[in-house]
């Protein structure tokens, strides 16, 4: 299954009987849609996307599911033992144990993003210097270092004021 994201939804795609099939996620409804062209998947997710919610305002009704907050988890027996273990040793409920440990994972993935996203611009940057430069190594120089530390300090800020 392939994910796309538009706006604030996500959505599958997946290939049954010789059909793209893209469905819009974490909706009350089953929304669908059928693609031939594997180029034409984001532009039909889009068109899907807004056709939905122009249905939503048509009809008053709210067009994202609303999360209670409360939801099962299956996880190994002995998985489940050592996070009660470990809440307990924390001093924390297990349900705390679990939202803090999904808060960091999601901030973990936040941050790869952000420091995936400066890392492809100044990839970029350095590939624009062009070759008469590019034997200087602009990126082993103090200045170039620490701007870059500095970049790299304020996305980690960021994240933290965030949450």
């Amino acid at each position: 299954m392939t994910v796309l994201k538009y706006k604030e939804f996500q959505g599958s795609v997946s290939f049954e009987d010789g059909t793209l099939v893209l469905q819009i996620l974490h909706i009350d409804d089953l929304i669908v849609a059928e693609c031939n062209c594997a180029s034409k998947v984001e532009q039909t997710f889009q068109e899907l996307v807004d056709d939905y919610l122009e249905t939503c305002a048509a009809t008053g009704k709210e067009p994202c599911k609303s999360f209670r907050g409360s939801f099962n988890v299956r996880v190994d027996p002995h998985l489940h033992k050592e996070a009660a273990m470990s809440a307990t040793a924390e001093r924390v409920s297990l349900n705390a144990w679990v939202e803090s440990a999904m808060r960091e994972r999601l901030n973990q993935t936040k941050l790869t993003q952000e420091m995936t996203r400066l890392f492809a611009t100044r990839y970029v940057a350095r590939l624009r210097i062009g070759p008469s430069h590019a034997r200087t190594e602009p990126f082993k120089t103090p200045d170039y270092e620490r701007s870059f530390h500095r970049e790299i300090e304020r996305a980690i800020q960021k994240r933290a004021t965030v949450n």
